[in-house]
């Protein structure tokens, strides 16, 4: 969609950077916050709008999640994917190395993003909870600091 000749509602002088989802109307980049995917201006039910809009994409993330891993492994962990986990040529990439942990419930594991050098591991640069699909398909969630061990809290109540 094309905002050429759209003008910024607030700031007439200024063009148009998108229009609010929820008032649609057209504001410039300064009158603009971005939330759940989409664009909304500084009215207040607007603003009420995007919390509510942030709120249902966490859930809707929460619930796609729910399928693979359980309740306890989603607390202990991050939205964040792990990223590019397979690039490897010649021996030099970033890698997920280890199965390690397991969670009894769901049965995912604990691994690391190591950054190899002709195959060997240098650093780690986090971990992951980690559920193998089958082949190279994978499920991972970004372990959060001092949660290095979820099933553990699950287990002992």
């Amino acid at each position: 969609m094309s905002f050429v000749n759209k003008k910024c509602s607030i700031h007439p002088d200024r063009a148009a950077l998108s229009f609010c989802h929820c008032c649609k109307d057209f504001f410039c980049e300064h009158c603009l916050i971005e939330a759940a995917d989409y664009y909304y201006c500084a009215k207040p039910a607007c603003r009420a709008a995007s919390g509510q809009a942030v709120v249902e994409q966490k859930e809707a993330t929460r619930a796609a999640y729910a399928r693979w891993f359980c309740d306890t492994c989603i607390e202990a962990t991050e939205d964040a994917k792990a990223r590019k986990t397979f690039l490897t040529m010649n021996g030099i990439g970033v890698r997920l190395i280890g199965k390690f942990d397991p969670c009894p419930r769901c049965h995912s594991v604990q691994s690391g993003a190591w950054m190899c050098l002709f195959f060997i591991p240098i650093f780690r640069f986090d971990r992951y909870r980690v559920i193998w699909l089958g082949g190279d398909s994978l499920m991972t969630r970004r372990l959060k600091p001092n949660k290095r061990e979820p099933y553990l809290e699950a287990t002992k109540a």
